[in-house]
């Protein structure tokens, strides 16, 4: 009779498995609502801004130009019609045709696929270089906080293009090199930015609570630190995006990027210079597809960082 008591008595050990699902089903939840309020005010942001709305068009359809060329044109960005070389913009062929007859336009419709592919490959490595160095930063504090802030400040010291060639140099040509050089010249911006939000949201008091809830510290970063601190990285990334799509181009145009006949921007402005007073087209329009390009992305993200003020 006793020992029944006292089993009756007892305190019924807590589930922790359940505890854990609760806890991991309200992070997915606030983190589904956080998407939501995005998407919303981003809807907001372009009803509201109608140069903003011009410019998310346009690189909406840039982006899909890259992602699926055969919408676009039917041409054969490599096919060569010598008959019909260095023929001025016309109907037939919008942009003109170069010194091997190929349609310029159909080759800057393939060569964006080129560049916005290098583009967003050195943005990926910067962005997640960039965090991953902001958040140990930040988060640890101390001495390895400082030590990384000033290998940091030595890296920003050296210009990113001089950087980036130096890279490229080191480990060879081609449009994979040239994104993995300027993903890592831009690495130290997205750091420094990243570390600044991690020193703002861990003095918050829900960052307290959840320490003191016996929340791991990878489970405070990944569900606390970062989502709160994600907002500012992406607006730069989509600030920085429109420079990473100059700097693409830029080492391309010098020859360190594809190879002949592949197209990419860059390389379509280089292939014209030698015939800038006879036939100014096979550099101008390929150029200014890439200043449209980086002016509407720069528009773009000059826009959602004022609506996030």
């Amino acid at each position: 009779m006793t020992t029944q008591l006292t089993l009756d008595l007892t305190r019924p050990e807590p589930n922790t498995h359940i505890i854990d699902e609760v806890r991991k089903t309200t992070a997915a939840s606030r983190r589904t609502g956080r998407v939501t309020k995005t998407l919303r005010r981003f809807g907001t942001l372009l009803r509201s801004h109608v140069v903003a709305s011009f410019a998310a068009l346009y690189v909406a359809l840039v982006l899909i130009s890259a992602l699926l060329p055969q919408w676009f044109t039917r041409a054969d960005p490599y096919a060569t019609a010598p008959a019909q070389s260095m023929q001025a913009p016309s109907a037939a062929h919008w942009f003109g045709t170069d010194k091997l007859g190929r349609d310029v336009f159909t080759r800057v419709v393939y060569g964006g696929r080129t560049t916005i592919t290098a583009s967003l490959v050195a943005l990926a490595i910067a962005v997640i270089a960039g965090l991953a160095l902001g958040v140990i930063a930040g988060y640890a504090g101390g001495v390895l906080d400082a030590l990384l802030m000033r290998f940091v400040d030595v890296w920003l010291a050296i210009p990113g293009l001089l950087l980036a060639i130096t890279i490229v140099t080191a480990i060879g040509f081609g449009t994979l090199p040239v994104a993995i050089a300027i993903g890592v010249g831009i690495c130290p911006t997205f750091a420094r930015t990243t570390r600044s939000q991690v020193l703002r949201v861990k003095q918050e008091d829900y960052i307290e609570a959840a320490r003191t809830s016996g929340s791991s510290d990878a489970s405070i970063v990944v569900n606390h630190i970062l989502p709160n601190a994600i907002g500012p990285v992406a607006v730069l990334a989509l600030l920085d995006f429109g420079g990473i799509i100059m700097a693409v181009a830029t080492l391309s145009f010098l020859g360190f990027g594809v190879k002949p006949p592949e197209a990419e921007w860059g390389s379509l402005i280089n292939d014209g210079r030698d015939y800038l007073l006879t036939a100014p087209w096979l550099s101008i329009l390929p150029g200014l597809v890439v200043v449209a390009t980086v002016l509407a992305i720069t528009v773009l993200g000059n826009a959602v960082k004022k609506e996030l003020k």
